[in-house]
């Protein structure tokens, strides 16, 4: 990608260099050093991930210059979607096509090689890493996008309850604080739980935010196009697709904005 070879040493000495430690029964070990790889948590790694991420970028669109593979088209506007990335994350669109799958499968074969800088026959079989547990975070992207149906919130708390108040038999025990209490920030006396439904309720009306401030982002136009929208009217003067989104949250939480 053109970079000097100073620079990339200062990379590499800041990755190659750098040691750490893991918590065996709540106590850390003693130092040991990192051979390769990326550290999760470290602002040098999405740094790194987009400048890699970036040659697939490239290598896909001088696909498309070249007519080995063709884009998605989406909406009554026929947009062209290939792919989307954030950090290490990528999704790629493409039309049902047998050629441009096969094509795609070339290409990830070729950005792979690339990658791992190793020629097909010595392709590493070693695996370094391991999972440290689940992602807390993770539940967040679906919050963000679906809405979440009653009885799951129900099913949540009662978990919660279940793991705060029952006894080692499993046995219902006594409750000695209101949920709402345990559900407060910190700061207010609570255990900052929170709720899981008020959480979604937030993260969906982002989006409507985002639809009214931004000015015409890519998901957007997707969006608009999908479904016979004017980006440039708001929501609530026109006819929206789906059912159920004009509800009472939706008015009350407009007329607190407004007023």
């Amino acid at each position: 990608m053109g970079f000097g070879r100073r620079w990339m040493t200062w990379v590499m000495e800041c990755v190659s260099t750098c040691s750490m430690s893991v918590l065996i029964n709540g106590s850390p070990s003693k130092p040991f050093k990192m051979e390769r790889g990326l550290r999760q948590g470290d602002p040098l790694s999405p740094f790194l991930f987009v400048l890699v991420v970036d040659v697939l970028h490239m290598m896909i669109e001088e696909a498309i210059r070249n007519g080995r593979i063709f884009s998605l088209l989406v909406g009554r506007d026929l947009i062209e979607l290939s792919h989307l990335q954030f950090a290490d994350d990528t999704i790629l669109f493409y039309p049902p096509e047998e050629e441009t799958i096969k094509n795609y499968r070339r290409l990830l074969r070729c950005f792979k090689l690339i990658v791992l800088g190793c020629k097909v026959a010595t392709l590493p079989v070693k695996y370094l890493g391991i999972s440290l547990g689940a992602n807390p975070s993770l539940p967040v992207y679906y919050l963000s996008l679906y809405k979440m149906p009653k009885a799951v919130p129900e099913k949540l708390i009662s978990l919660q309850r279940q793991f705060l108040w029952s006894k080692e038999d499993k046995r219902n025990g006594m409750v000695l604080v209101k949920w709402e209490v345990v559900q407060d920030p910190k700061r207010l006396g609570g255990l900052k739980v929170g709720n899981a439904l008020v959480r979604n309720t937030a993260l969906l009306f982002k989006w409507w935010w985002g639809f009214s401030k931004e000015e015409c982002p890519l998901w957007k136009k997707v969006i608009c196009s999908c479904n016979n929208l004017n980006p440039n009217v708001p929501l609530s003067t026109q006819e929206l697709p789906v059912r159920g989104v004009r509800g009472e949250t939706f008015v009350n939480c407009s007329l607190r904005i407004k007023n």
